[in-house]
């Protein structure tokens, strides 16, 4: 189920704040960085939806990527040469591996207090139910909502929708490079998803979930489709 409403909805939860106040301001009052990350998490997945041309989309899995001083996460795209533009907040930022970023950077004139850090979109939802997964087909699909390139169709943008409240579960992220060998951030639960029968790779998803504890056997083969022998 998908059902839209207007900005007004978040601002009444929220204050007077607008999205991209409470988007660069979110988590800041909890303890880890953990916590901070689900808080986004949650406010992308549960709270927005992309608007591209007349067309929207929930956000349905996605990954975070944050290095700062203290947080040294090797798998930030271009981490050698980092790009100046994830150091802003609540802007898009196409990353050197074709995927949609949304950023959250914190930006400094001292070097050891910039955070470069940004989510990127790994699955989408329209409002039929469609799925699409995998960062290349999230860019075609909000690519391809634009019908004429010569009509202005507005911009790529964030909005605020009222959704059922979906649990938003916590994997590790993939497709991480080869070439790195830190285990420890390898490891992170730094990817956000939620449950669908649509959802790519939901037999490996599944099997993670309810060997960590966090799914039934029965909730994973109704969303499976079919009863699987060994989990």
């Amino acid at each position: 189920m998908f059902l839209s409403c207007d900005e007004t909805k978040i601002q009444k939860m929220e204050g007077s704040k607008n999205l991209a106040e409470i988007w660069k301001e979110l988590g800041s009052n909890k303890p880890t960085l953990e916590e901070q990350f689900m808080d986004r998490a949650d406010f992308l997945m549960n709270k927005v939806c992309v608007v591209a041309g007349n067309n929207q989309y929930r956000i349905v899995d996605c990954e975070v990527y944050y290095h700062s001083k203290q947080h040294p996460d090797p798998f930030i795209h271009s981490v050698v040469n980092k790009h100046e533009h994830q150091l802003n907040s609540g802007t898009w930022f196409f990353n050197d591996a074709g995927g949609l970023d949304l950023t959250f950077g914190t930006k400094s004139e001292n070097e050891e207090e910039k955070v470069y850090a940004a989510f990127l979109i790994r699955g989408i939802q329209d409002k039929s139910g469609e799925y699409t997964s995998g960062i290349r087909n999230v860019v075609n699909k909000i690519i391809l909502s634009f019908k004429n390139a010569f009509i202005n169709e507005s911009s790529i943008h964030l909005t605020a929708n009222l959704y059922p409240s979906e649990a938003v579960f916590e994997l590790t992220r993939v497709n991480l490079s080869e070439k790195i060998n830190n285990i420890e951030y390898k490891e992170k639960p730094y990817r956000y998803i939620i449950l669908s029968p649509e959802m790519k790779s939901k037999d490996s998803i599944l099997t993670k979930l309810v060997h960590k504890g966090e799914i039934s056997k029965e909730d994973a083969t109704k969303i499976l489709g079919y009863n699987k022998k060994i989990w």
